[in-house]
């Protein structure tokens, strides 16, 4: 059996990965979105350019970019 390296990028989580989508500023705005009462497919749609409606509702559910 070989044994596959697995690639982290660098420790850093949310915003500081260097593969990150949003700014934190995007991810306070979705959630003050969120929070007013929003359509969460609305605001997707803002963003559906950039990332996939799974990694979007993470980021809705708060289970991504945790630390903002």
């Amino acid at each position: 059996i070989v044994k596959q390296k697995r690639y982290r990028t660098m420790n850093q989580d949310g915003v500081l990965n260097h593969m990150a989508k949003f700014t934190e500023e995007e991810i306070i705005s979705i959630r003050k979105r969120r929070d007013n009462g929003e359509n969460k497919e609305c605001v997707y749609m803002d963003y559906s350019d950039r990332v996939l409606k799974q990694s979007f509702d993470k980021i809705w559910d708060n289970k991504s970019y945790k630390n903002i």
